[in-house]
């Protein structure tokens, strides 16, 4: 999020690695003041080599908690994104495949999407995690490593 002087008609909210109070304060009173809320994901945390750490979705919901206006996500998890990418690509859902590690949004935007899915167990969401979902993916492998798709 790039901070602005005066009004604004958008907040927009993208992994910010340099986030600062100011950005987030000043987020919340845009959107009290009217600006339309919209973020690119609701990632809540995303994997590093050494650990989980806060994702975009973090302070999403942080601004939502404290203004009460819920974000337009335009982004993964709506399978619009993919339909697009496939659209240009001049591809059918049955041709492709969504790959991730979070169920939430890179699986959740596949299945919404149509396509099927395969879930990587070496990131957000574990392999136990996914018997709590009713849809579940199409498919689920420990990592990606010997993977040869054709």
């Amino acid at each position: 999020m790039q901070v602005v002087d005066g009004d604004a008609d958008y907040v927009v909210m993208g992994i910010d690695r340099e986030n600062t109070y100011r950005k987030l304060r000043d987020a919340c009173l845009y959107v009290q003041e009217g600006a339309k809320f919209v973020a690119t994901n609701p990632d809540i945390k995303v994997p590093t080599e050494k650990g989980l750490v806060p994702g975009n979705g973090a302070y999403v919901n942080l601004v939502e908690n404290v203004t009460g206006v819920k974000p337009e996500i335009v982004g993964k998890p709506s399978g619009l994104m993919l339909q697009i990418a496939l659209d240009y690509l001049g591809i059918s859902q049955e041709e492709a495949i969504m790959v991730g590690d979070n169920y939430h949004t890179d699986i959740l935007a596949g299945i919404h999407a149509g396509m099927d899915t395969l879930h990587v167990q070496t990131g957000v969401t574990t392999k136990d995690e996914l018997t709590q979902f009713g849809i579940k993916p199409t498919y689920t492998i420990e990592n990606v490593e010997g993977l040869v798709l054709e």
